[in-house]
């Protein structure tokens, strides 16, 4: 997509905004990745609409969608977030990892691991 951004001129008119990782090969204009695992945990860039304004504020490290609440509220969530389970160190992640916007930390385990 950053690609097609760029070939078509608009990667100074354009931000590219995803919850997934990106190639430092393909850094061209305003490109924000690994905001979290937003769209699969249900959060509001799996509600994100064409049209919808999307504020960005790099300074203060913020981006907000610009979306009323009730509006958000009547979209609908993604379905089967995750449809292929997920071993080994990918589950562990899906699991226990919380979203960057928390600090992207082991969220707090009992002593001696999960049961």
């Amino acid at each position: 997509m950053l690609f097609a951004i760029d070939a078509a001129g608009l990667a100074r008119d354009v931000a590219f905004i995803t919850d997934g990782q990106l190639s430092g090969l393909c850094l061209k204009g305003l490109t924000i990745a690994e905001v979290a695992p937003e769209a699969a945990v249900g959060g509001p860039i799996a509600r994100v609409r064409n049209g919808d304004r999307i504020e960005i504020d790099v300074a203060a490290r913020r981006l907000d969608l610009a979306v009323a609440a009730d509006e958000l509220a009547r979209r609908p969530a993604p379905g089967n977030a995750f449809p292929v389970p997920a071993d080994g160190w990918l589950g562990i992640y899906r699991r226990d990892v919380q979203p960057m916007a928390t600090g992207a930390v082991l969220l707090d385990l009992p002593v001696g691991g999960r049961d």
